[in-house]
Formats: structure tokens, sequence, C-alpha cells
């Protein structure tokens, strides 16, 4: 949730009219818009997530982790060598599971969670919209 506070000192710069009626007291009127810039930080990628998981921390905080799910790569390959040449695959060592490659973990207050599900199922309803042609 942003607050917006008026500094007397920034007045001028700070968006704010001063409303001075004859009781000489002043009041201010809050803007009417605000602007938010969204930049990327040097951390930013595009990731996919198949899941999530987690709990609630001790501090009272959703704690997720994202998720995707692949097979398994090879821990270690052996391959024969033929005349100084990579001849045939002769042992794979790989995990006997599918794997579960945590890519990120969130910590988000309760406040906005709810706002972040609000949104979550504005974006559910236009998806499903898409998939059944309705606009």
């Amino acid at each position: 949730m942003v607050k917006i506070r008026s500094n007397e000192k920034k007045q001028k710069n700070s968006g704010f009219e001063k409303d001075e009626s004859k009781n000489e007291k002043k009041t201010e009127k809050l803007p009417s818009e605000i602007k938010f810039d969204y930049i990327k930080s040097n951390q930013f990628r595009v990731i996919h997530v198949d899941g999530a998981h987690g709990g609630v921390s001790p501090k009272g905080l959703i704690q997720m982790a994202f998720f995707s799910e692949r097979a398994p790569i090879p821990k270690r390959e052996t391959y024969s060598l033929e005349q100084g040449k990579l001849g045939q695959r002769k042992k794979v060592e790989q995990r006997d599971a599918i794997v579960r490659e945590v890519e990120v973990e969130t910590l988000i207050d309760l406040q906005v969670a709810k706002v972040i599900v609000q949104w979550l199922g504005e974006k559910i309803k236009q998806a499903e919209n898409l998939t059944t042609g309705v606009l």
C-alpha cells in the first residue's frame, strides 16, 4: 500500500496544492494520480513454472518457491574411444527421479498475497475466455 505524505519544505515540487481558507486552516489536496515506473533488475529473467512449494514463515510471510519439472540429465556418461575418436556410449549415470528445479523463492506479505490472488483470478478468467472464444 502506498501512503502519500506531504513535506512542507518540498511543497513546490510535491504535486500538492494548498487550499487556504478564511479560517487560516491549511488543508492539502491529494494528487489525483500517481505514476509507477517499472525497471528490470540485473537479475531479471523469464522462467517457466510448473508448480510451487512453500508455507508460512515464522514471521507470518507466505513463502513460495516456484519450480519447473524436467527429466533428469545425465550426471556422467562413459563412451568408448576407437582409434582416438568418440565411439559408442557405454554407461550413463543419472538420477532415477523427475527433477524439480527451484527457480526462485518469494516471501510475500499477507496483504500483498491477497492482492496477487485477486489479480491472478482476473488473469485466469481472461485466459479461460481466450481458450473458449468468449470476449
